[in-house]
C-alpha cells in the first residue's frame, strides 16, 4: 500500500511567520502517524596555481563544436586586445563548458600570458563552485600571482558576485518526490534517511527549497510501489528519489513497460550488471555500498606502491564480496593477489589461519628438516613469507579488534594493512581502537570528527536519539546529500568531472548513471584519524 500524501512546500517569510509553528507541529505528527492521506505545509524557521594543480585532461572529452570552447577563447583574446574583457562576461561565457575542456584549453594556451590567468580562473570557478567555501582563498591567492597582467583590481570581487549569482539560480529540480518504506524491515534506515533530508532542506534558505512529496510503500504489497509514479504526476514532481530496497529497484529496471516514466535517483544499486546498464540520464543510482569502498582500497593500494597482496575476508557473503571486489579491482590496477583466505567471524583466536597464511607452518618445517638433517636443535625463530607486501582486511569492527593485534604477533607488525571504514565502528576511538594502529581506512567525512561533516555529525547524533548506530548515522548523511545533490543535479549530470563535497565523501555522477562517492583516506595514529594525501 502506499501511503500518500505528505508534503512541504516553500512559503514566503511573511506565511512563514505566521504558520511556522502550525506546520512544526504538524510535520512531527505526520511523521509518527505516517497517515494515509495527509497534506502538511510548512516551512518551520526552526526547522596555489591552479594551471599545474588541475589543467590534467589526458584527453579532450569534447567530440562536437558546441562542446569545444574555441570560439569563447578567441572572444575573449579580442577583448583582452580592445580592452573590455570583464570577469562576469568570460565566467558567463564558459559556464556551458565540461572541467575536462578547460583543462584542454588551459594546457594548449598554458604558455601564452594572456590567456592562462582568465582559463585559470575558468577552472577554479568550474571546480569549486558547488563547494565555494576555499574559493575566496585560493582567489585572492590567484589574484596576487597575476596583479600584473590583470586588467582590475575588481575581477576577484567580480569573480565572487558572480558566483554568488550563480549559486542563487535554480540547477536542480524545484519538485521532490521521495519513495520512503512504510510498514516496511527498513522503516527505521528510512526514518534516518528522511531526517537528514528534512534537516538539509531547512539549512537551505526559503527561496531555495524545493516542495518535497512523501510516498511510503509497505513490504507486503510490493505492486503498490508502481501507484507512484502516477501519484507523483498528480502532484507535479519533477523527479524520484527512492525506493530503498534493492529489490524493488531491481523489480523497476526489470520492467520494459513505460510504467516508470519519472526520472528517479534509486537508493540502492542493482547487482545484475544487465541491470546496471539500465542506469543513465533519467535513472540515477546512489548507495553506500561496501563493495565501493573495496575498490577504493585497491585503488589506493595500488597508488601506494603496493602489488602483491593477501587478502583475509569474513567467511559470510558480506566478506566474500568484499573480498573478491577488492581482487578484481587490485588485480586489473596489475596487482597480484599471492592469497586469499577467509576467517571464521564466529572465532577470537585465529592463531592455526594466521600461521598457515602468513607462511609460519611452512618456516617452522623448513627449521625442523634442518634439525633432523644436523640431528641437534638449532636457535631459529620461525619467519612470515616474503612474497608480499600488504594485507586487505574485509573485516567487521569486532573482528579487526581481535585480527590486527594477532597479525602483529604472528610477525606481520611491518606490513600495511588497508581496510574500509567497515573495521571501525564510525569514528575512529582512541580507547576502543588502540590496536589498529597505522591501519590505512578509506572514510566518509561524516566519521572524521576533525572535518565540519564529522562536528555536524556529533550535533546530529545528539539532536536525533534515533541514529543511535553508526548505519543509522551514515544512512541520516546520505539524507543530507540527497537534498544537496538535488540541489546540483544539473551541473552534475552535464559534467561527470563535477564534484560535491558531501557528507558520506566526495560526490560526482558517473557518465553510467552512478553517484561515485570519493572517500577520505585516513592513518591511525595514536587512536587518531590522520588524513593522507592522495593521488588524483
Amino acid at each position: 500500500m502506499v501511503y500518500h500524501r505528505v508534503m512541504i512546500k516553500r512559503l514566503t517569510p511573511a506565511q512563514m511567520r505566521f504558520r511556522s509553528l502550525v506546520a512544526l507541529t504538524a510535520l512531527l505528527i505526520v511523521a509518527a502517524c505516517a497517515p494515509r492521506s495527509e497534506f502538511v505545509r510548512g516551512t518551520p524557521e526552526e526547522l596555489e596555481d591552479y594551471g599545474t594543480e588541475y589543467a590534467r585532461a589526458e584527453r579532450r572529452s569534447a567530440e562536437s563544436s558546441n562542446e569545444r570552447a574555441d570560439s569563447a577563447v578567441q572572444s575573449l583574446q579580442n577583448r583582452l586586445r580592445n580592452g573590455t574583457a570583464s570577469a562576469d562576461q568570460w565566467l558567463s561565457d564558459m559556464d556551458r563548458y565540461r572541467i575536462n575542456e578547460i583543462q584542454w584549453q588551459l594546457q594548449t594556451h598554458r604558455d601564452d600570458p594572456l590567456l592562462r590567468p582568465w582559463l585559470e580562473l575558468a577552472l577554479m570557478v568550474q571546480t569549486q563552485r558547488l563547494s565555494p567555501e576555499a574559493m575566496e582563498a585560493d582567489l585572492a591567492r590567484w589574484a596576487q600571482a597575476y596583479q600584473n597582467q590583470l586588467p582590475s583590481e575588481d575581477i576577484r570581487l567580480d569573480t565572487l558576485a558572480w558566483v554568488d549569482a550563480w549559486r542563487v539560480q535554480a540547477h536542480g529540480p524545484q519538485t521532490i518526490g521521495i519513495i520512503l518504506p512504510g510498514d516496511s524491515a527498513l522503516a527505521t534506515p528510512g526514518e534516518a534517511i528522511k531526517d537528514g533530508i528534512l534537516d538539509a532542506w531547512l539549512a537551505l534558505d526559503v527561496e531555495r527549497r524545493p516542495d518535497l512529496f512523501f510516498y511510503y510503500v509497505d513490504d507486503d504489497a510490493p505492486q503498490s510501489l508502481y501507484q507512484v509514479p502516477q501519484l507523483a504526476i498528480e502532484d507535479g514532481v519533477d523527479w524520484l528519489i527512492g525506493p530503498l530496497p534493492r529489490t524493488q529497484v531491481e523489480q523497476i529496471l526489470k520492467d520494459r513497460s513505460a510504467r516508470w516514466m519519472i526520472p528517479t535517483l534509486f537508493l540502492n544499486v542493482p547487482r545484475p550488471e544487465g541491470l546496471r546498464q539500465s542506469l543513465g540520464n533519467r535513472r540515477i543510482a546512489f548507495a553506500l555500498s561496501p563493495e565501493d569502498d573495496a575498490r577504493e582500497a585497491a585503488i589506493y593500494a595500488r597508488q601506494l606502491g603496493l602489488g602483491r597482496a593477501l587478502i583475509l575476508e569474513q567467511d559470510t557473503s558480506w566478506g566474500g564480496r568484499m573480498g573478491e571486489t577488492f581482487a578484481r579491482e587490485f588485480q586489473s590496477l596489475g596487482g597480484q593477489v599471492i592469497e586469499q583466505a577467509a576467517y571464521d567471524p564466529q572465532v577470537v583466536d585465529h592463531t592455526e589461519l594466521l600461521e598457515s597464511v602468513l607462511g609460519l607452518n611452512d618456516s617452522k618445517r623448513r627449521i625442523e628438516d634442518v634439525e633432523r638433517l644436523i640431528n641437534e636443535p638449532i636457535a631459529s625463530q620461525p619467519e612470515r613469507r616474503r612474497d608480499i607486501d600488504m594485507i586487505f582486511l574485509a573485516s567487521r569492527a569486532a573482528d579487526t579488534r581481535q585480527i590486527r593485534p594477532q597479525l602483529q604477533f604472528f610477525r606481520a607488525e611491518d606490513l600495511p594493512v588497508i581496510a574500509t571504514a567497515h573495521a571501525v565502528d564510525g569514528s575512529v576511538d582512541e580507547r576502543r581502537d588502540v590496536d589498529l594502529e597505522g591501519m590505512y581506512l578509506p572514510m566518509p567525512p561524516w566519521f572524521i570528527e576533525t572535518t565540519p561533516p564529522g562536528q555536524a555529525r556529533i550535533n546530529a547524533e545528539a539532536r536525533h536519539g534515533q541514529l543511535s548506530t553508526p548505519a543509522l548515522s551514515h544512512l541520516y548523511a546520505m539524507g543530507q546529500d540527497l537534498t544537496t545533490l538535488m540541489q546540483w543535479l544539473e551541473v552534475l549530470q552535464h559534467d561527470p568531472d563535477a564534484e560535491l563535497m558531501g557528507m558520506t565523501g566526495t560526490l560526482s555522477i558517473s557518465p553510467v548513471g552512478e553517484v561515485e562517492r570519493e572517500l577520505t583516506w585516513v592513518q591511525i595514529e595514536e587512536g587518531q584519524s590522520q588524513s593522507q594525501t592522495r593521488e588524483k
